[in-house]
């Protein structure tokens, strides 16, 4: 699929047969590092960064531990990690923790290309990035430590629904947890609104900069259906 999409764009663009060549077509300028300033929530997104690597390596951790069970039930190499660490919720972690460290990158990414888009950062984006990560941590690390509590059954059936998980496929968030993800999610698609919103109103409803907020917005609405 990448290869045939590659060389689609490819022979469109170089036989100009979408007229991607016309003269009164701008060229393609590219700017070069140094030139282009980092802005107050680009430079938080190093944050996010920070904690999407940590993501991934508790994630690669767990599904070491995981591969390890498979061949050795009764311990890690002598030491009986079961007792504290059980097969059952490393795997959930495992799967989560894959999901978690790829959407925070998702979410980093978002807001560090909208001024690139927009030509410029509108004040208090920079704080409002890091109340999202702040909101992304209490989500990841809360139902995290809630899955663990909930499967050792220190939550009780009633709080079990509410902090440890509702049994869905993938992401086994309490509703608690799923409720704090869609509100961290608006979040994100407002801190996206207030970067483009000088360049939503230059540009039409079906051009990229819409497309990227329809495609934000999609996001946390599948959360809520």
């Amino acid at each position: 699929m990448l290869d045939g999409t590659g060389l689609v764009l490819y022979f469109f663009g170089r036989y100009d047969w979408l007229g991607w060549g016309e003269p009164e077509s701008k060229p393609v300028q590219f700017r070069r590092v140094e030139d282009v300033a980092v802005t107050p929530a680009q430079r938080a997104i190093v944050w996010f960064l920070f904690v999407s690597s940590l993501l991934f390596l508790l994630q690669t951790l767990t599904g070491g531990l995981i591969a390890h069970y498979r061949a050795e039930p009764e311990g890690f190499f002598g030491i009986d990690f079961s007792t504290v660490l059980p097969f059952n919720i490393m795997r959930t972690w495992h799967l989560q923790l894959a999901i978690f460290w790829v959407s925070a990158s998702y979410l980093a990414a978002g807001i560090f290309i909208i001024p690139l888009i927009a030509g410029g950062e509108r004040g208090g984006q920079g704080p409002l990035t890091i109340a999202l990560l702040i909101a992304v941590a209490i989500v990841v690390f809360g139902s995290l430590a809630g899955e663990y509590a909930g499967a050792c059954g220190w939550l009780g059936d009633r709080l079990w629904f509410w902090l440890g998980h509702q049994g869905w496929e993938y992401l086994d968030l309490g509703r608690l947890w799923q409720i704090l993800l869609i509100v961290g999610l608006f979040l994100w698609v407002f801190i996206l609104f207030r970067g483009l919103q000088s360049t939503l109103r230059e540009q039409h409803f079906g051009n990229m900069p819409w497309m990227l907020f329809y495609a934000a917005l999609a996001i946390p609405g599948c959360e809520v259906r």
